[in-house]
């Protein structure tokens, strides 16, 4: 990580991490908006990061951010917010204050815009939005053969409740031709790049998380004794915990390189190795949190399953391992034999 992505994320950390003790975790409601803690991170700063000219912040130093805001499971989608303001910064869209969520792209068919450019229709049906209705979104749709982006307001749109494993609003939202600002509707650079973007920041949200719950195990079984000693003596521990280090190591480096690469334009088999390999690793790592930790680990008021409930939410987002993993599959079939290696070894 680059310093300024540590200093990023050791600022948000120090900044938030005090508040969110157990007593603020045991009264909050998970459907629940909170605008207190929301006005406190957009105090830091972290929306305004990707405007500006060309001394805005890289992706590289951004990560540290999305690392701290997915390791402390914070509940309010400010990870989602900075991503869309950054693909809102490749295009010149405008998007209004506010928490801004990307609509997770319905890979097989997407929302459609009729009419004419001075008034533009949106009409389609987009699942499991994060906050939605709550926040504006940042959706994908279709306009004849070209992939558009558009800002939608949350009000404008039908929605079912729907609630997502970490027990937060995941609605599903309708559009009936609804009329959109034809300046809130702009030609995509590329037809991957949002989902692309969707992608890696799950990815290394669920990096983040899993390493954090690494952390969680390793604290939790030095402390806990069983038959004299700590657990962490007993080698059948010691091996589970080898395991989900090496877990978590390969989450994190095949994260971190799908975010970095999307700055710079060749980020397709990245992010789709990356969300393939660390949505299996994450799965598999929550599992061995769990066990270690026993019975505790199951606990409402254990910090553990704020973690892995949102790995378990973020594996579905934007493709599915078998969806990207697909995708890997196509990448090197096309690449051929000659081409493997030079496929596997391209730099972001």
């Amino acid at each position: 990580m680059s310093d300024c992505g540590q200093a990023l994320r050791e600022g948000i950390e120090h900044a938030l991490k005090g508040q969110l003790d157990s007593t603020w975790w045991a009264n909050r409601d998970e459907q629940a908006f909170d605008t207190k803690l929301w006005a406190q991170i957009e105090e830091l700063g972290l929306f305004q990061l990707f405007t500006g000219d060309a001394n805005a912040t890289s992706l590289e130093e951004a990560h540290g951010a999305v690392q701290a805001l997915a390791s402390l499971s914070i509940p309010l989608p400010a990870t989602d917010t900075l991503m869309a303001h950054w693909l809102a910064s490749q295009v010149g869209l405008s998007l209004p204050a506010g928490p801004v969520v990307l609509a997770p792209s319905n890979i097989e068919s997407k929302p459609v815009i009729t009419g004419t450019p001075q008034q533009p229709l949106l009409t389609g049906r987009v699942h499991n939005v994060p906050w939605g209705g709550t926040a504006t979104l940042l959706l994908e749709a279709t306009r004849g053969e070209d992939t558009v982006w558009c800002v939608v307001s949350p009000e404008h749109c039908s929605r079912e409740n729907r609630t997502g494993l970490h027990g937060e609003p995941r609605p599903h939202l309708e559009f009936h031709t609804l009329e959109l600002d034809p300046s809130a509707v702009i030609k995509a650079p590329n037809e991957t790049l949002a989902l692309n973007a969707g992608a890696a920041l799950r990815s290394v949200e669920m990096a983040s998380a899993l390493s954090r719950a690494m952390e969680m195990c390793v604290e939790y079984t030095r402390e806990r004794v069983q038959f004299g000693r700590p657990l962490a003596k007993f080698q059948a521990i010691q091996q589970q915990l080898a395991v989900l280090a090496s877990l978590s190591t390969q989450a994190r480096v095949a994260a971190r390189r799908a975010f970095v690469a999307l700055d710079s334009g060749s980020s397709d088999f990245v992010v789709a190795n990356a969300k393939s390999a660390v949505g299996q690793a994450a799965s598999q790592g929550a599992a061995i949190a769990h066990q270690s930790h026993g019975a505790m680990g199951f606990t409402a008021e254990y910090g553990l399953h704020r973690l892995t409930r949102r790995i378990w939410t973020w594996r579905e987002d934007f493709g599915n391992e078998l969806y990207w993993s697909t995708q890997v599959g196509k990448h090197v079939a096309n690449a051929g034999a000659d081409g493997l290696w030079a496929l596997l070894a391209q730099e972001p």
